[in-house]
């Protein structure tokens, strides 16, 4: 395993390694879910893949290795068509780091609007899968 400045506990730690779920949840007026998998690391960056997810008793469960692709990753066309070509969409995101302060961030940066955290397990919200109307 790869050691991490300012990540201190076991839980942490096993967030960063390959396998480990990593989960957004954004939007403005309604919940927009999505799921990753580490598939890389390195001493400052984490490699995460997005995964597909499943609908059980209204919330969002995710499903390891089930790839999937994802065009707001990328910001051109050619990338887009190369992730639908071979079937999965992935971001090399640096590791959180604490910051000036002392406070120990837990998320990566995904894009401008999504940022990710390790999933802790339950299922997730999402405005779409409980049936609900978004924008």
């Amino acid at each position: 395993m790869v050691e991490v400045v300012g990540i201190v506990s076991e839980a942490e730690r096993q967030a960063y390694t390959v396998g480990a779920v990593w989960h957004t949840s954004w939007g403005y007026d309604q919940t927009n879910v999505e799921f990753f998998e580490v598939v890389r690391e390195t001493l400052g960056t984490v490699t995460l893949r997005r995964i597909g997810a499943e609908l059980r008793e209204g919330r969002l469960y995710p499903v390891p290795g089930a790839w999937a692709t994802d065009c707001l990753l990328e910001s051109d066309q050619d990338s887009c068509e190369r992730d639908e070509a071979r079937g999965y969409s992935e971001k090399v995101c640096r590791k959180p780091r604490t910051d000036r302060d002392g406070y120990a961030r837990r998320s990566v940066r995904i894009d401008d609007v999504r940022y990710a955290w390790p999933y802790e397990g339950g299922g997730c919200y999402d405005t779409d899968a409980a049936g609900l109307p978004g924008h």
